[in-house]
């Protein structure tokens, strides 16, 4: 069984990459940056997550505030932001321990959404026993849902 953290990279460049901050002025653009998220724009929020995440762009690594701009996203739906915080815990990350079941939560919200890399990887965590009891029927499930999308880690892995 693999697990599928490919998406997670393309995600992270994407929205990461989208933030624009000025060489002279990277706070005052940050302040900027962070006014927009906190009124509710999830692709800032989860490019300032990869941000703190990577600690790039002019600010400092800290994945205690990555999780919190994941995190605000995520509970505004957005499945890119549940499957990072689901790939993220499953991990495990500098001072964020691997927790399967807050994994596992987290993937079955973008799951649910459609979002077949997540479906990919719950089919792991179940075929494995991450944090759940081993069930290769709910693993056959979930891998057979991210393969009818072309998930070829999930087509693998049946």
């Amino acid at each position: 069984m693999r697990f599928k953290f490919s998406l997670l990279v393309t995600i992270g460049l994407t929205c990461f990459s989208s933030l624009t901050f000025a060489a002279d002025e990277p706070h005052g653009d940050l302040v900027t940056l962070e006014e927009k998220a906190n009124a509710g724009d999830t692709k800032i929020q989860i490019g300032l997550g990869f941000a703190y995440y990577s600690g790039d762009k002019g600010v400092p690594k800290d994945m205690n505030k990555a999780i919190e701009w994941f995190e605000k996203a995520a509970n505004q739906g957005s499945k890119e932001a549940q499957f990072i915080l689901g790939a993220t815990y499953l991990d495990g990350k500098d001072n964020i321990p691997k927790d399967y079941t807050k994994a596992r939560e987290w993937f079955e919200k973008a799951a649910d959404q459609g979002d077949a890399a997540s479906q990919s990887n719950l089919g792991s965590i179940y075929a494995k026993g991450k944090g759940v009891e081993q069930d290769f029927h709910k693993a056959s499930q979930w891998f057979e849902k991210a393969a009818a999308q072309g998930d070829d880690t999930a087509e693998y892995n049946l």
